[in-house]
Order: structure tokens, then C-alpha cells, then sequence
């Protein structure tokens, strides 16, 4: 069942990819409407999950603050970054490597977008990418980052890199943790099949961008920590 759920769901996203996507990138390009293309990959997301059989447990939803800020969860999975974009309640853009966005179809979507591309080797690309997104944010926008980068290797946490947490400072805006909590079990690195299941998602309570950027990345990580380790 696991692999004829996958064989759908490609079947889906090629069809999507090939006629629904490239007409929503155009009209949104011409239009100047970056919601019509969110709200189409919104659709694009839910339906994938629901193919993939992938559920979630939603939990702390109340502790979402109005926009601008920052969500800042703990990467386990592929599964964690459509996520937000599936079922957030709010509009969210990201900092995505830059190798995403030489993807056909979908790298024109997130420029139409405007997430931002991130070249990590760059030291320039990071600053203008930095640049950027402190602009969105001061424009009210709702930005994703993840603090370790990249995904988990074995479950625990990586080390969390100050970017999000200097932009926070910087920009005045609070730091929403996220934390998910078995999306690794579903779809662990180096693996490209995710089995079905049921995602634990939860909210903790906002951190104020007060102190330094390393001490604002200190409480955001004994937050996430605790709260893997409560589990």
C-alpha cells in the first residue's frame, strides 16, 4: 500500500506540475497576485499528504502571534517545510537553498513567491538573502527558518546556526518554536518513500527577540529540547 500510495501521489504531482502549476505561475506573474499561486500550492500540499496518507496532530495553535514573525521548528524530514505551507493559517515564506530553486516549474513558483534563495558557500548571497528577508518581515510577512539548516541524521538536534535568531533582533519580531516530533519515522534522510502516519506538530510559546542573537538561539533550542524531551 505504501508504494502504490507513492505511485499515485507521482502520478498527481507530474499532472499538477505539467498543466495546473505553469498556468497559476503565468496568471500570478501577470497578475502581480502571489496569493493565487499560494493558494494553488496550498491545495497541491493537502492533496499530497492525503495521497501519501500522512496525518497530523496539531497542537499549541493558539500561541500563534499575529504577523510578522518568524517560525522556527526543528527540521526531522522532508515532510516538516510543506507543512506550513499546507496548513498554516497565515501566508508563510522561507529561505530555501538555492539547489531547490533550479527545480523546473517549482523554482519559478518560489521566485513568482518571493521566497528567498540561499547559496550557504556564498558569504554575499547569505548578507543579500539576509537583506531580504529582513525586508519582508518589516512588510509583514511570516518567514520559515530552519535553525540547524538541515535535516536530522538520527533524531536529536542539530546545532542551531544564529541566522534567524540575528534577523529576529534585527527586525523586531518574536521567533515562533515548532516542534515536530516523529516526521523523521515516516521519512528519515536518505530515504525518498514515506511510509503513512501520524505527525506530531506542536506550538510552544513565543520568544522575544531580547539579548543577543546567541542567547535568543539559546532559549529557542532549550525550548525545542524540552519539549522533545517531555515527548
Amino acid at each position: 500500500m505504501r508504494y502504490l500510495r507513492f505511485a499515485i501521489f507521482l502520478i498527481f504531482a507530474l499532472s499538477f506540475h505539467l498543466t495546473l502549476a505553469p498556468l497559476s505561475i503565468i496568471l500570478a506573474w501577470i497578475l502581480r497576485k502571489e496569493g493565487l499561486l499560494y493558494w494553488v500550492y496550498k491545495f497541491f500540499w493537502r492533496a499530497s499528504y492525503f495521497l501519501l496518507g500522512i496525518k497530523f496532530q496539531v497542537e499549541g495553535e493558539n500561541r500563534i502571534p499575529l504577523p510578522p514573525f518568524i517560525i522556527a521548528p526543528n527540521h526531522q524530514s522532508y515532510i516538516d517545510g510543506p507543512f506550513f505551507l499546507a496548513f498554516f493559517p497565515y501566508r508563510v515564506k522561507a529561505m530555501i537553498k538555492n539547489s531547490i530553486f533550479r527545480i523546473p516549474f517549482v523554482g519559478q513558483a518560489l521566485r513568482v513567491a518571493n521566497f528567498i534563495s540561499v547559496k550557504r558557500e556564498s558569504s554575499l548571497r547569505a548578507s543579500f538573502a539576509f537583506r531580504r528577508a529582513e525586508t519582508l518581515l518589516r512588510k509583514g510577512e511570516v518567514l520559515l527558518i530552519f535553525p540547524e539548516g538541515t535535516r536530522t541524521r538520527d533524531g536529536s538536534l542539530g546545532r542551531f546556526k544564529e541566522g534567524a535568531c540575528r534577523l529576529a533582533r534585527q527586525a523586531g519580531v518574536p521567533i515562533l518554536p515548532v516542534v515536530f516530533f516523529n516526521s523523521m519515522d515516516l521519512l528519515p534522510r536518505g530515504k525518498w518513500i514515506p511510509r503513512p502516519g501520524r505527525v506530531k506538530v506542536k506550538y510552544l510559546p513565543i520568544i522575544k527577540p531580547r539579548g543577543r542573537p546567541g542567547e535568543i538561539c539559546e532559549r529557542l533550542r532549550e525550548g525545542i529540547e524540552n519539549a522533545l524531551k517531555e515527548n
